[in-house]
């Protein structure tokens, strides 16, 4: 494999004309449960794919590769690592919690102010510098707050092109190099075509992209100092001490200073993970409030991954939440999910996004006219690492078979 050519999840191997699968589920030993997003990785022959909400997951791999170990591992979990023909259709995976009386650490060192100056000093080191392409599969579900049912569907194969970790998110280019959406079930109110005409769309697949934690934490000139905003805007809690893949691992809550005064802080119930050997930021869980509580207060919560590869970090998944529109059970809302399954470093082995290329910040993805190939999301196999949610897809089918709207909803 030449070098700076990584494969995080599975779809590079559609060249592979037959292939095998792992496939099973993966819960808390602790207490049964389902442990969402944990990673099923070869690192010998760098593929793999992740559990989704349930715990489920689907490894396919190529028939002429054989001799093969699993490695399955999550945050504040032990890790396991199976031959490719003895993994067992449930995995357990067992909680990892540390003493405070394993660890050795100074009240200054121990301190969010200085842990957080580490990664703030540490940043150039732990991420790449060089630009690189990041290919993604994306999906934009809009939802009802009563019952969850689908109201809209997109689903996109991207391409995202980074300029480093030291440049600004608004030199990053997208390019979605497959397409297809639902019909359109979202409720349409006064006011959001209001803000359209004024303000203008957004593109919520770039928009996405720009709340990339780790790249806002970085100072850049004449942007806003991210690092200072949320040392004067946050307060930061010690929470406990994880392992994850031999490394300690510090977990820190967080929320803004205002809801303190507020009685809010326990509805906001932020955390940050630190990756104390190296002071990398690898995974963030950030909830936001909306609404008062005990007034139909809903919690959205954005999630942000980072898997080490090679010598630095690189964006593993985004989850972020929004609200669309009305009240009460009647609210609206939507999840745009980011799953980075290729990292390519090498400039030889991907093809450069040009500028009239990427998606623009003031489109709207879902106005987007591109043809539905049918034969490539038959083949896609990072699908069914992901798949939707049947219970909630019976309001979006009503009408009409979602196949047949991905049709009529394609350009021909």
């Amino acid at each position: 494999m030449k070098k700076g050519l990584y494969v995080i999840w599975l779809i590079s191997l559609f060249g592979f004309s037959q292939h095998k699968e792992i496939k099973g589920f993966v819960l808390n030993k602790t207490d049964s449960l389902p442990v969402p997003y944990v990673n099923i990785y070869s690192y010998a022959y760098k593929f793999g794919t992740i559990t989704n909400e349930v715990g489920e997951y689907v490894l396919n791999y190529p028939d002429s590769i054989q001799n093969f170990e699993v490695t399955v591992s999550s945050v504040g979990f032990l890790s396991k690592t199976f031959a490719y023909n003895k993994v067992p259709s449930t995995i357990y995976l067992p909680e990892e919690p540390v003493s405070l009386d394993e660890v050795v650490l100074s009240t200054k060192e121990n301190s969010i102010q200085a842990v957080l100056k580490h990664v703030h000093n540490n940043i150039k080191n732990n991420y790449s510098n060089k630009r690189h392409l990041l290919k993604a599969f994306y999906r934009q579900t809009s939802l009802k707050l009563k019952d969850s049912s689908y109201l809209r569907l997109i689903e996109a194969d991207v391409g995202i092109q980074e300029y480093g970790i030291l440049k600004t998110l608004d030199r990053d280019r997208i390019k979605i190099y497959q397409y297809r959406k639902s019909d359109d079930k979202i409720t349409k109110k006064w006011y959001m075509t209001f803000a359209e005409h004024t303000i203008g769309k957004q593109n919520d697949l770039v928009w996405a992209k720009r709340f990339d934690f780790v790249k806002n934490f970085v100072k850049h000139k004449n942007h806003i100092n991210y690092y200072k905003h949320i040392l004067d805007h946050y307060q930061f809690e010690f929470c406990c001490y994880k392992m994850m893949n031999g490394s300690l691992v510090g977990v820190y809550n967080f929320y803004r200073k205002r809801y303190e005064s507020a009685n809010l802080k326990d509805y906001e119930k932020s955390k940050l993970f630190i990756n104390l050997d190296d002071y990398a930021i690898i995974k963030v869980l950030y909830v936001d409030i909306i609404g008062r509580p005990n007034d139909y207060t809903v919690f959205l919560p954005d999630e942000f991954n980072y898997t080490k590869i090679g010598n630095y970090y690189y964006l593993n998944s985004i989850v972020r939440s929004r609200m669309l529109s009305g009240k009460g059970d009647n609210r609206e809302y939507g999840i745009d999910q980011l799953f980075v399954y290729q990292v390519l470093e090498d400039r030889k082995d991907y093809q450069k996004i040009k500028r009239k290329e990427k998606e623009k910040i003031d489109e709207d993805v879902y106005d987007r006219d591109l043809k539905y190939d049918t034969v490539f999301w038959n083949t896609y196999n990072f699908l069914p690492t992901v798949p939707l949610d049947v219970k909630k897809e019976y309001l979006l089918e009503q009408e009409k078979h979602l196949e047949k709207q991905f049709l009529d909803n394609g350009k021909n």
